[in-house]
C-alpha cells in the first residue's frame, strides 16, 4: 500500500500540469470553456476521492496491522503459559499418602484450574 501511495504521489505532478494548462485554455483559448471546466471538475474529485480512499485504506491496514500484532503478542503469552504450565505438571510428584500434603496437591491443582477458568 506504501508504494502505490508513493506511485499515487508522483503522478500529482500531472494532474497539477493538467490543472494548469486547463485553466490556460479555460481562461484564454477557449469560447464555450464549459466542457473543459467539467472535465477539470471530474478529473480533480476523481483525484481527491482516490487520494481519500488511499488515505482510507492505509488507515485501515495500519489497524488491522496493530490488531495483528496485539493477537500475536496475547498468543505467544498464552503459549508460553500453557508451556509453563505443562512443564510444572510433568514435574509434580505423585500424589502423596500423607494427608496433610496430598491436600496441599489438591489446592494447588485447584489453584492452577482456577486460572485456566478465569
Amino acid at each position: 500500500m506504501q508504494a502505490f501511495q508513493k506511485d499515487l504521489g508522483s503522478f500529482q505532478s500531472s494532474v497539477d500540469a493538467a490543472n494548469e494548462s486547463g485553466g490556460h485554455l479555460i481562461g484564454e483559448v477557449l469560447d464555450d470553456p464549459a466542457i473543459t471546466k467539467d472535465d477539470l471538475e471530474r478529473l480533480n474529485n476523481a483525484w481527491d476521492d482516490m487520494c481519500q480512499q488511499a488515505v482510507e485504506k492505509q488507515e485501515r491496514l495500519d489497524e488491522a496491522y496493530d490488531q495483528t500484532q496485539r493477537f500475536e503478542d496475547g498468543y505467544n503469552d498464552i503459549v508460553s503459559w500453557i508451556s509453563a504450565q505443562v512443564a510444572e505438571l510433568q514435574n509434580q510428584a505423585e500424589p502423596d499418602e500423607d494427608s496433610m500434603v496430598l491436600q496441599q496437591q489438591i489446592d494447588d491443582n485447584k489453584v492452577r484450574l482456577g486460572v485456566c477458568l478465569v
